[in-house]
């Protein structure tokens, strides 16, 4: 260790801090456009601080999803026990209109050629969503797709840029009681925007904590949710990160000690590494061929949060020990300690990340950021 946090400053608006982190990197803010909700009938237009700037109804209509870019928006309305869904771009032009049966929810593409609607059976949490329907430019259907297990709304990865939608399942077994259970391992499924599976990979655990794709679409990191039961208070046992390459073969697989509660993958901006937090874990890896730099492991600390900045390579973790008190910890490229700081704030943390020279830490609570210098 060596260095400390050292107070900085304290912002209240949002907006104001995205202008202040764009001039620490000298170049434009990365966040320009407000943040948009659907709720209820319509959809919401807030800016950074969470302040209500528009809000937009559809009539007869409701809103169950937009693009990514917000070009494109699905909408649904109930006509004579039917489902009626439209896809409209942001002028509300109607591109499609179509007669859709019950599903539990949808995506759609940037660039409006390419909508997935999630469908199964049961309801509420008896439900089991096991079929992906890819739909057209036109709103013809393309395929239909039936899954071994069940898919949630959390187990997909919708790349935009590498026209790839990632599917990860549950493996669920329906017991003649109509109950269910966990059975097998879960397995991994790529898609293109036409529907067309371009291949699956199963894993050696029932299910997954996070799973990225990077920005090319080449690498796709899923750490598995571990095989641990708990031994005198501590969860003990194996979970692996695997490594996967963009025609699904495996490039390395990596078991590490502890069975795993939750976990984080963050690729770095300079794209040659990557950072994962499991529970009491953190890694650096080469993104390309997944081998591991160093490894950390903290036995009193549980993670929730990491971050890596793209010039100094110094990784930032927060987390919560036993008693609720949250640390900051700070590693170097070397995979040296250099920080362990905890942080006394009664408030809920959302969010942490460093700087890209390593010099601030940004810790984010619900209504205000604290930034930290690095001294």
């Amino acid at each position: 260790m060596g260095k400390k946090l050292e107070l900085f400053r304290e912002f209240y608006d949002f907006e104001e801090l995205e202008d202040y982190k764009a001039s620490l990197r000298s170049k434009e803010r990365r966040i320009k456009s407000s943040q948009v909700e659907i709720l209820g009938e319509n959809l919401v237009f807030r800016d950074l601080n969470g302040k209500i700037i528009e809000t937009r109804g559809f009539d007869e209509y409701q809103p169950i999803q937009i693009s990514e870019n917000r070009d494109y928006i699905l909408l649904q309305k109930y006509e004579d026990e039917k489902i009626i869904v439209e896809l409209r771009n942001f002028k509300e032009d109607r591109i499609w209109k179509k007669q859709m049966g019950g599903f539990y929810y949808a995506y759609i593409s940037n660039d409006g050629n390419c909508s997935v609607f999630f469908k199964g059976y049961g309801s509420g949490r008896s439900r089991v969503v096991n079929e992906a329907e890819f739909y057209d430019k036109n709103g013809e259907r393309l395929n239909r797709f039936s899954f071994e297990g069940g898919v949630s709304s959390d187990h997909q990865v919708f790349s935009n840029k590498s026209q790839l939608l990632i599917i990860w399942t549950i493996p669920i077994k329906i017991l003649e009681d109509g109950s269910r259970e966990l059975s097998g391992t879960a397995c991994i499924y790529a898609f293109d925007f036409t529907g067309k599976e371009i291949w699956d990979f199963p894993i050696k655990e029932q299910g997954i904590h996070d799973l990225k794709i990077s920005n090319d679409g080449k690498k796709i990191i899923a750490v598995g949710e571990g095989e641990g039961e708990v031994i005198s208070g501590k969860l003990q046992g194996v979970g692996r990160i695997y490594f996967i390459d963009e025609q699904g073969k495996l490039v390395n697989e990596m078991p590490f000690n502890y069975g795993c509660t939750r976990a984080g993958i963050k690729f770095s901006d300079d794209t040659e590494h990557t950072v994962v937090f499991a529970d009491q874990n953190v890694f650096l890896f080469e993104e390309d061929t997944g081998k591991l730099l160093w490894e950390y492991v903290d036995p009193n600390i549980f993670f929730e949060f990491i971050d890596i900045s793209s010039k100094s390579k110094d990784v930032v973790v927060g987390g919560y020990d036993e008693q609720m008190n949250f640390y900051i910890i700070m590693i170097s490229q070397d995979g040296g300690k250099i920080i362990d700081e905890k942080i006394e704030i009664p408030e809920e943390i959302e969010k942490v990340e460093i700087s890209d020279n390593g010099d601030k830490i940004f810790l984010e609570l619900s209504n205000k950021v604290i930034v930290f210098n690095v001294t």
